[in-house]
């Protein structure tokens, strides 16, 4: 009987430890899955914000095109860079390229005098 007592409280004591574990792992998949929830929130949020920042840019594009805002030079300075890009796009011309530095001229070289020319 002592033995059948010693073995049950084994038994136990095992099904207690299997638990705590199975707890734990539980525990752990839950906390990352709470972390991947919230990347996955974080993400959503970001391409949203993305998006909403394009259609911010594209619209006040537009009101600029149709110059129907006024804009500060910095923003100005962007609408043109973005302007001379649509049009190497959509026209197919070739991007300006500033003027290429020219050399200077060589100096002609003098005639060297012989001594019997002297």
């Amino acid at each position: 009987m002592v033995e059948r007592a010693e073995e049950m409280r084994r038994q136990a004591i095992d099904l207690w430890k299997k638990t705590v574990s199975q707890l734990e792992q539980i525990s752990k998949t839950l906390s990352v899955s709470g972390i991947e929830k919230f990347k996955a929130e974080r993400d959503r949020l970001l391409s949203e914000r993305d998006k909403l920042f394009k259609r911010l840019g594209e619209e006040t594009f537009k009101l600029i095109e149709t110059r129907k805002i006024k804009v500060p030079k910095p923003i100005q300075d962007i609408y043109v860079r973005i302007r001379n890009l649509m049009d190497v796009l959509i026209m197919q011309k070739k991007p300006k390229k500033k003027p290429a530095r020219k050399k200077p001229a060589r100096k002609a070289a003098k005639p060297k005098i012989t001594k019997k020319e002297a």
